[in-house]
């Protein structure tokens, strides 16, 4: 549809006008990424919205589903914001992901939530940061090198939770690495040797819609790829060392 003024200089579509305004509602992502098996899941959206109709779902690192609860369930609270799902069972220790159904939410105008993004959360004995503070043993760091772990086609998954780590890149070493990191946080942290913060401000570091960062280093023709699931959810962008160091997780450093 096209309305124009009487003079003609001025026109306006229903598709350009839709554009501008109808803006759907936006997952901003997991209040918590680091959770205690009871705690409950809290989503954070751009907007206020209301449940209509379909299911939230968890499932685990194996993409097998592990719970599934209607929005419209006594389970899910609404409130500004936010939605907290109090799941049927409490989640055993390991790694998640969560979808919400297109349709599922709404916002004032009765704009459709439709966006299909997974987002990735831990599950630990601690809760956020994957380490217990009543633990005397916990503010030890464990130095964890990356040199030589995976291949070009299969990476070695590795899991963070377990301790607060330092993991160490070798650029100089004649030999690469290929690692999927889960529950990376706070606590850990990565440091690079032989390369400096400006080799990987060009390029290098990048981020997709599930909130993944990946780290890809590539020293003449020895790729380094370090990637970390889940830590820049709601974050927006990641694209240099700053704006990485700028998440609520571990810095990247360079010895």
């Amino acid at each position: 549809m096209t309305a124009e003024d009487a003079s003609g200089l001025f026109s306006f579509t229903k598709a350009s006008l839709g554009t501008f305004y109808n803006s759907a509602p936006v997952l901003s992502g997991l209040a918590d990424t680091n959770i205690t098996p009871d705690q409950n899941l809290v989503l954070n959206f751009n907007e206020k919205v209301t449940a209509v109709a379909g299911n939230i779902q968890v499932c685990d690192s194996d993409k097998n589903v592990v719970a599934t609860v209607s929005v419209t369930d006594k389970a899910v609270t609404v409130s500004d914001l936010s939605v907290t799902v109090d799941l049927p069972s409490d989640l055993a220790i390991g790694s998640y992901c969560i979808t919400i159904g297109a349709g599922a939410f709404e916002d004032a105008d009765h704009r459709d939530f439709t966006s299909t993004d997974v987002i990735n959360f831990t599950v630990s004995a601690a809760g956020t940061g994957g380490v217990d503070p009543t633990d005397p043993g916990t503010d030890d760091v464990v130095s964890k090198s990356l040199d030589g772990q995976g291949t070009a086609t299969v990476p070695v998954e590795l899991d963070a939770l377990t301790s607060a780590f330092n993991f160490t890149d070798d650029t100089v070493e004649v030999v690469g690495n290929n690692v999927v990191i889960t529950g990376f946080s706070a606590n850990d942290s990565i440091t690079i040797t032989g390369a400096v913060k400006a080799d990987y401000d060009d390029g290098v570091i990048g981020s997709n819609g599930a909130g993944d960062v990946t780290i890809l280093y590539n020293l003449d023709g020895i790729v380094h790829q370090i990637e970390l699931t889940g830590v820049a959810v709601g974050a927006g962008l990641v694209f240099d060392v700053n704006s990485f160091n700028a998440l609520p997780v571990g810095d990247l450093t360079f010895n």
